[in-house]
């Protein structure tokens, strides 16, 4: 878990939690949570300022309109200040979602010009992993300093949500092998073949590799190497997992060959990669 303060807060400072209409957008905080122990977040009141959430692994459960949904990968939810909230994650499946509160004169504009009237908001947005990544980036915007800090932070909310409507808006497009993609996310702690994947997509295996190629940028297994490396990372920095059951949970029940695997991809073994808070150069 991490979390990011506008004003040199800390989680006890009430400013992270602000009403002001003196800038159009105002970044409060945002951060991420990543963990595989089950917990609840019980708000009662709300919040004063705006709360929107993506989720990108795993399934929270949220109390919604008087009823529970379940919030998977892709999901957006936006909340009104002052709403109540509740949400519960059970357990199993390590979760990842990233949150950002905000307020500002210009927001409520924005979200009714971006056609996000009814408040709370969901959505499951399109191409997911591209969504991730814009999150991702929105947080390295807290490693500027003053005056940029806060005028990149609106103008990177600003555009976070106009992506966001956009995606929303977008007719369902399959890309091309779709399928074995979700396959792969779904599963890729598995021992997937390449042969299993193209018989998915009815494809021969060396056309199959060469399609993935072009669409992905690299072979199937390397696909799958690396995404499981990035899960290996996420969880050496956000929880107390030993490295051996880091590796059985993205699929390698040997942990030497997982740390040697893990040094050869990422620079570090898993051990020096979590001391270091994953600050290493390749």
């Amino acid at each position: 878990m991490k979390s990011y303060y506008s004003f040199n807060d800390t989680p006890g400072n009430n400013s992270c939690n602000r009403v002001s209409a003196e800038r159009p957008i105002i970044v409060n905080c945002a951060g991420k949570v990543d963990t595989e122990f089950p917990f609840t977040t019980d708000n009662p009141t709300g919040r004063d300022d705006y709360y929107m959430l993506y989720m990108v692994r795993g399934e929270l459960s949220v109390e919604l309109s008087g009823e529970t949904v379940t919030a998977d990968s892709g999901t957006v939810i936006i909340f009104p200040p002052k709403y109540p909230y509740r949400y519960f994650y059970r357990g199993g499946e390590p979760i990842l979602y990233f949150w950002i509160h905000f307020t500002g004169g210009y927001v409520q504009q924005l979200l009714k010009e971006c056609g996000i009237c009814e408040m709370p908001w969901q959505v499951r947005t399109a191409k997911h992993s591209k969504m991730a990544d814009h999150f991702r980036r929105f947080y390295d915007r807290f490693m500027l300093p003053e005056p940029f800090l806060s005028r990149e932070l609106a103008c990177a909310l600003e555009q976070l949500i106009l992506t966001v409507a956009q995606s929303a808006n977008e007719e369902p497009q399959k890309r091309p092998l779709s399928t074995s993609l979700d396959l792969i996310h779904a599963s890729y702690q598995k021992p997937l073949t390449v042969e299993e994947l193209a018989q998915i997509e009815h494809l021969s295996q060396s056309r199959y590799i060469t399609l993935f190629k072009e669409q992905y940028g690299m072979p199937p297994i390397a696909y799958i190497i690396n995404l499981r490396m990035l899960t290996a990372c996420e969880l050496l920095l956000g929880t107390d997992m030993s490295v051996k059951q880091i590796g059985i949970q993205v699929g390698y029940d040997d942990p030497f060959f997982f740390s040697k695997i893990f040094k050869r991809h990422m620079g570090a073994s898993p051990q020096s990669y979590r001391a270091l808070g994953g600050q290493i150069e390749k």
